[in-house]
């Protein structure tokens, strides 16, 4: 307990617990008998009973987040181009389809060659 002699106050609150607001000057008499009373008590919660004063923080306000709208995003699909027709891919770009040719080439040259080393033999 504090014992205060007669005389006029101002509560003053530095600083308010985390997640309370701190409240603003206060000002209050004490009377011989040591009894309290409030002059202003300035908006805030304060309760005064005989020789005890009761301050009461208030809780700050929940911070609700704002939301801002976001854009929609463009369209990322890429513009049909050289390697990208818009047709559906076999697996085969421009160098395997040149490997696929030669690879044919050769099959029917080897075909033909074959075919002429058979008709010689008869």
């Amino acid at each position: 307990d504090i014992q205060l002699v007669p005389g006029d106050y101002t509560f003053h609150e530095v600083a308010a617990p985390e997640g309370y607001m701190a409240v603003t000057d206060i000002t209050f008499t004490v009377d011989t008998n040591g009894a309290v009373t409030m002059k202003d008590a300035a908006g805030n919660t304060v309760t005064a009973n005989g020789d005890t004063l009761v301050v009461t923080d208030q809780q700050l306000p929940e911070h609700t987040p704002t939301t801002t709208p976001t854009e929609t995003p463009a369209d990322t699909t890429p513009a049909p181009g050289p390697q990208q027709s818009g047709l559906v891919g076999t697996g085969v770009d421009g160098a395997g389809a040149l490997g696929v040719l030669i690879a044919a080439v050769l099959v029917a040259g080897m075909g033909v060659l074959l075919m002429s080393r058979g008709r010689r033999a008869e």
